[in-house]
């Protein structure tokens, strides 16, 4: 549909620790070096697995080595991940970029319109199924609360708890739409009713 999704990966590698997503990583998704700048000295790809090899002296003698998520082998200390995980650590890496955050903070100022979307409405809890049913229903309810806020705001104006000079001619055209809206969804309701009564004639002579 065109949406991008701006939302942070799920779950948290422990604070203390070191991840993925702290070793330097290439184009092609293989680990340069380490968060101690060590380069790996052997680097096996299989299907969708990594397996990155490191000098096992360098990393006994590592300040961070009971933090990091290598592990010893036989010969040398070995990093093993996934493509999956190398996604999610990508990720994780521009979400410390300042674009990411700056992209992201207006999601703070939505949620409480969810929120109270949700709970005025019950919309995550619907009697209908199937798509157009759902989206039927969902937006009915949005304009429920378009108006909703948009009477409380009047109701302010009316009781003179908000001055601010122009707010009536903007609330009026804020309405108008809202109505203008409604009973659009109205007349499609009464097209999709006269269809459906239709076929339940239709169905009715075809059994007799």
């Amino acid at each position: 549909m065109g949406v991008e999704v701006i939302s942070p990966t799920m779950g948290h590698s422990r604070e203390d620790a070191i991840s993925l997503s702290d070793f330097d990583i290439s184009e092609t998704g293989e680990i340069i070096r380490c968060p101690e700048g060590k380069t790996p000295t052997k680097i096996k790809m299989k299907k969708d697995r990594y397996n990155v090899a490191f000098n096992s002296e360098d990393c006994i003698n590592c300040p961070k080595n009971t933090i990091c998520p290598t592990r010893q082998g036989k010969k040398r200390h070995y990093l093993r991940y996934t493509d999956k995980q190398l996604r999610t650590a990508s990720r994780r890496i521009k979400e410390d970029e300042p674009e990411f955050k700056e992209r992201y903070r207006y999601r703070s100022g939505i949620e409480a319109t969810n929120s109270f979307y949700n709970t005025l409405t019950g919309v995550k809890y619907l009697r209908v199924r199937g798509l157009k049913a759902v989206r039927f229903c969902v937006v009915l309810k949005a304009i429920g609360v378009n108006i909703f806020r948009a009477t409380a705001v009047r109701r302010a104006v009316s009781d003179n708890k908000i001055v601010t000079e122009g707010i009536e001619p903007a609330l009026d055209n804020t309405i108008s739409v809202f109505r203008g809206q409604f009973r659009n969804i109205s007349n499609r309701l009464r097209q999709i009713w006269g269809h459906m009564s239709a076929d339940h004639e239709f169905r009715l002579k075809l059994a007799a």
